[in-house]
């Protein structure tokens, strides 16, 4: 494809050549004003007709594997007709502000001397918006130039795209483990904590457990789990799991022959690794939330039991109504208590669910990623 858009672009460049050739001899036979009135425009109309090609059909085609080529060249021929536009309009300018002395300048630096020319000279005069008009136009030409060479180069080589895509989603996928680092870790923590609380109760040994969480020196390690701090890990875990699919998606399209293919499995099984490390860390969180959740069950079981003793006080209470209002505002706070931990215990089931989840596709990740790289040796 390369190779034909070369023979393309000689040939357009050829045409706008000859083309500009008789745009020259016209402006000289019947002078700059007919020939800005009776044949630019129509060169305008066309540059306009293939800009909006470009945006509207040529670009949305080159997202897909099979109109990719047919999108770069169009792209591609685009540029010439853009060029041919900017270089006209660049020799009425130079003609019209500066004269043919600077036209003849800027045809002995091979034609392409006009363009140049003519920003200088609306510089000079004081036009802005031609001015503006000249850079923008020059930067649409080679830039749809250089694009549609691009485009045509990723649909000579598909590996290019594959490439391109799996570097992509592999950034995505970074961004979002970054974004659950903090909430692994303190799972793991939390979860530590609470295994080394466990055997602390059978064995009564302070010691030990004083000995195994020194290490946690942050004091949201021993706090516990609520509601929202598990719906916010879930949230970043549930973004972690659509970044690894992308990413699986996107190692999947490789082909063994690639010459990216060794270090592309490598870098999905270190992925994978760390994908394996936040899944077993969010099934913690559902272990700690859990946790917290029937202990709040049992300070509920309390606290009903507290609100009876504080009823029947007081109505034997010498200030019966001080006594009554303190029994009210603890049992509708005990109720709110109640019903938090209610909510966090189910919440808690729908990870715990969520998590066996996250973890045996890790598994399956992590499977087919030595598969792949014991397939590669």
């Amino acid at each position: 494809m390369k190779e034909t858009l070369k023979s393309i672009g000689s040939f357009a460049l050829g045409i706008c050549i000859l083309v500009g050739a008789i745009f020259l001899i016209a402006m000289f036979v019947m002078g700059g004003v007919w020939l800005s009135e009776h044949v630019y425009p129509w060169l305008v109309l066309i540059a306009s007709l293939a800009f909006w090609i470009t945006l509207l059909i040529f670009v949305p085609l080159a997202l897909f594997g099979r109109t990719r080529s047919f999108a770069g060249g169009g792209i591609y021929i685009a540029s010439f007709i853009f060029g041919l536009t900017l270089w006209v309009w660049s020799l009425l300018i130079s003609y019209t502000l500066w004269g043919i002395v600077s036209v003849a300048f800027g045809m002995i630096l091979m034609g392409g001397g006009v363009v140049p020319i003519a920003i200088l000279a609306s510089l000079f005069h004081g036009l802005w918006s031609t001015f503006g008009g000249l850079v923008l136009l020059t930067a649409v030409t080679f830039g749809s130039r250089f694009l549609g060479l691009y485009i045509a180069r990723k649909a000579d080589d598909p590996g290019v795209a594959v490439n391109d895509a799996f570097s992509a989603a592999s950034d995505s996928y970074d961004i979002a483990n970054d974004a659950i680092e903090s909430y692994s870790t303190r799972a793991n923590h939390h979860f530590a904590i609470i295994i080394a609380r466990y055997d602390l109760d059978k064995t009564n040994d302070a010691d030990a457990y004083d000995e195994r969480v020194a290490v946690f020196t942050g004091p949201a390690d021993f706090a516990p789990y609520t509601e929202a701090y598990l719906d916010a890990h879930t949230a970043a875990m549930e973004t972690l799991a659509t970044a690894f699919d992308r990413l699986t998606a996107a190692f999947a399209d490789f082909n063994p022959a690639n010459n990216l293919y060794a270090s592309a499995a490598a870098l999905y099984k270190a992925s994978s690794d760390r994908y394996t490390y936040a899944a077993n860390a969010y099934s913690k969180a559902a272990s700690c939330a859990m946790t917290s959740a029937l202990k709040g069950n049992i300070q509920a079981a309390k606290d009903e039991f507290e609100v009876g003793l504080l009823e029947d006080r007081a109505a034997h209470a010498a200030d019966v109504l001080t006594a009554k209002s303190k029994a009210a505002a603890f049992k509708a706070k005990a109720a709110e208590n109640a019903a938090n931990a209610k909510v966090l215990e189910r919440k808690a089931r729908v990870a715990e669910t969520k998590a066996q989840g996250f973890v045996a596709k890790a598994q399956d990740a992590e499977a087919k990623a030595e598969e792949a790289i014991r397939t590669r040796q």
